[in-house]
């Protein structure tokens, strides 16, 4: 059974290689079901075999007719009361977001006689997800309200939701509080997608608003189109800083809770031990990526070297991630036009605790770049590239990847020193 995120994210990621290779086969409903909807089910835990937790074709409506839903899903809770989850399974070439109307009322009628509190229509590559809008057992599920998830291509969002929704973990009021939030998530990121955001509109309303807040500076009330091009590339910048800021706040974080598990797991007692130990906590689930370095020469992932680009056709190619992130910032350092100590002062200003002057943390290791000694903190392949882009962020105007540079630092297998 899935418990910890980042079991979940890899069952999710490498079921979705299962669901990508069967989806060139035409499955009937029972093969769907079979071959793509009670695996999906048991990786949250629902145990398809235990009639405690899963009746499949459950008749809903014992006297006024022949109503069974495909999966009845009963929490610890609820297998006296009636199911939490009622899922009505389609097979697999149903377009289920079109005929929406046609199968919500399909899955409402079962809905009528159970006091389930979330229902899901599936084709066994789309799940939609959706909730009674209160506790109220007289409200049906409503049309264009589900949390939609492609179980052939996971997020981080779904994965986020889906642990709401790991029966050992499962709570009907929070995970009805995951599922709206998802959603609202969901049609904000679809609006900023929509509106080219930050629009006029939103730059308008904002720097009214900084108006009022600061009435000394000189802004305007009012806007034309000569204005508004002068300030929305400044409004881009600041939420672009905004977002980069965020990212590396998270990574931080996340390279700190790893550090802080790898230092109190127990060591392996044999090499073997410590082999798989080392297999389990690094090896990539991701799939192969190449980098074509020169004269058709390719580079794989999986041959651990990696490599940088700048200002230039020609990849130097290094030994590990972090020589590769070291070579491109030296190149940084040398062009930057207030000097190459301003660079790293700078630099280690803007990455926070990421690069320092002194060691501060017993994970920090002493680099040089330009003969400058400084002391770096173990990254994570991300938190590589993000470094990178502070460094192209110094620069005015702003380096841009890849048309001035290129750090090839994908996932992989990582090596002592990376």
């Amino acid at each position: 059974m899935t418990e910890s995120a980042k079991q979940l994210e890899h069952s999710l990621l490498e079921f979705a290689k299962v669901v990508q290779d069967r989806a060139r086969h035409k499955l009937n409903e029972r093969e769907t079901r079979t071959s793509l909807i009670d695996p999906y089910l048991k990786i949250l835990g629902w145990d398809i075999q235990d009639p405690e937790v899963c009746r499949q074709d459950y008749i809903m409506d014992r006297k006024g007719g022949h109503r069974d839903v495909d999966y009845a899903l009963f929490d610890s809770n609820s297998s006296s009361t009636g199911p939490v989850i009622l899922v009505e399974a389609k097979p697999c070439s149903t377009p289920i977001e079109d005929q929406e109307s046609e199968i919500l009322s399909q899955l409402n009628g079962y809905l009528a006689h159970s006091t389930a509190t979330f229902g899901v229509i599936t084709n066994g590559y789309s799940y939609m997800w959706y909730s009674r809008d209160s506790k109220s057992l007289k409200n049906e599920f409503k049309e264009g309200s589900s949390f939609v998830i492609d179980v052939s291509n996971p997020n981080s969002l779904d994965t986020g939701f889906l642990r709401a929704f790991v029966r050992s973990k499962f709570d009907v009021d929070n995970a009805r509080t995951v599922l709206m939030d998802v959603k609202l998530e969901t049609l904000y990121l679809h609006w900023f997608e929509a509106s080219g955001f930050p629009n006029e509109e939103f730059v308008k309303w904002l720097t009214r608003e900084i108006k009022h807040d600061h009435p000394t500076m000189y802004l305007p009330q009012n806007f034309n189109k000569h204005r508004l091009q002068k300030f929305k590339p400044l409004l881009e910048r600041a939420w672009s800083r905004f977002l980069d800021d965020r990212c590396k706040d998270m990574i931080d974080k996340q390279s700190l809770i790893e550090e802080r598990t790898h230092n109190t797991s127990e060591e392996p007692d044999s090499m073997t031990d410590r082999s798989k130990a080392n297999s389990t906590r690094t090896g990539s689930i991701l799939n192969e990526e190449t980098c074509e370095i020169e004269n058709g020469v390719v580079l794989n992932s999986s041959d651990r070297k990696r490599a940088y680009r700048y200002k230039s056709s020609t990849f130097v190619v290094c030994e590990n991630g972090k020589t590769a992130l070291l070579g491109l910032l030296t190149e940084f350092a040398k062009e930057f036009s207030e000097g190459p100590t301003e660079f790293l002062q700078k630099l280690m200003q803007k990455s926070g605790n990421t690069i320092t002057k002194e060691k501060k943390f017993t994970s920090q290791s002493r680099v040089e770049i330009l003969n400058q000694v400084v002391y770096m903190q173990s990254l994570s392949n991300p938190a590589k590239l993000k470094l990178a882009q502070d460094g192209a962020a110094l620069f005015v105007p702003v380096l841009k990847m890849p048309t001035d540079y290129i750090l090839w630092v994908p996932e992989g297998p990582s090596r002592k020193n990376d």
